[in-house]
């Protein structure tokens, strides 16, 4: 009788942890809150977090780091649930000869401390060399909720930088919002309220122009590089648009100066 109770208990040990990290054939589907919008869940509905610290189809994670983070693994194919692309699920071999799951090539994690389907304890944390957050059904990740719209800088002027004249700043903003508002706004939010990417209202990165065209151009964080696909001129006006709007008033970025920062 003994032994039937200890196979019992072993095998409920592990169906315990398949809910948690692993499965024969891990599904990952969507789920949404208020607070964050879609974001990706297991099988299980137990939401599923990227670390900052790893890049494409390369975990950081292990010892106590995927102790606390348990790798959403497979043994056999990862299939896509409603609201998931099929096509950006994949995998990647672990050290220990496991398979976790990737999506966009953004390798899969659950959380020891959410108990529950809909628990996002997660979001946010900085632990084991990066900050823990959970992924959109874009495959990139999703940034903490925007501060409420009282919270927000107004602005009903047109703002002013003192690097440039008036006449400059009016033509660098209105060549900038049409490339805002056909690439970044997806992202970022058509108020630069942030979604998918985080919010640029009182955003203080933006103070750093280097920082802010390399990014553009170089892409980083699974953001995807528009070095390809915009000249320096709309770089300049994008990136001018985004640092003098919505209450941001952290000056124009010209041409020649994207010519200084990035490579000839």
């Amino acid at each position: 009788m003994w032994r039937v109770t200890l196979a019992l208990v072993i095998v409920s040990a592990f169906a315990l942890a398949a809910g948690q990290g692993s499965s024969s054939g891990a599904a990952v589907r969507m789920a949404s809150s208020d607070s964050f919008g879609s974001y990706l869940v297991n099988a299980s509905g137990m939401s599923l977090y990227m670390l900052s610290a790893d890049s494409k189809d390369t975990s950081t994670c292990t010892g106590a780091c995927a102790q606390a983070w348990p790798p959403l693994t497979v043994s056999g194919s990862p299939s896509a649930g409603s609201g998931v692309a099929g096509s950006l699920l994949g995998t990647l071999k672990r050290a220990d000869g496991s398979m976790q799951v990737t999506y966009n090539g953004i390798p899969l994690y659950t959380f020891v401390k959410d108990t529950a389907a809909g628990d996002t304890n997660g979001e946010g944390i900085t632990a084991h060399g990066g900050t823990w957050t959970l992924v959109s059904p874009y495959g990139s990740a999703i940034a903490p909720p925007a501060p409420p719209a009282s919270q927000k800088a107004q602005t009903s002027t047109q703002p002013t930088a003192s690097n440039v004249s008036q006449a400059e700043l009016t033509k660098l903003r209105a060549d900038g919002k049409p490339t805002f508002d056909n690439i970044c706004s997806a992202c970022h939010g058509s108020s630069g309220e942030g979604g998918k990417g985080p919010a640029f209202v009182g955003f203080a990165t933006l103070k750093d122009s280097e920082t802010v065209v390399r990014h553009i151009y170089f892409g980083g964080h699974f953001m995807p590089p528009f070095g390809k696909v915009l000249s320096r001129e709309q770089i300049a006006a994008v990136a001018t648009y985004i640092r003098t709007s919505w209450g941001n008033e952290y000056g124009a970025v010209i041409e020649k100066e994207v010519d200084q920062i990035l490579p000839q």
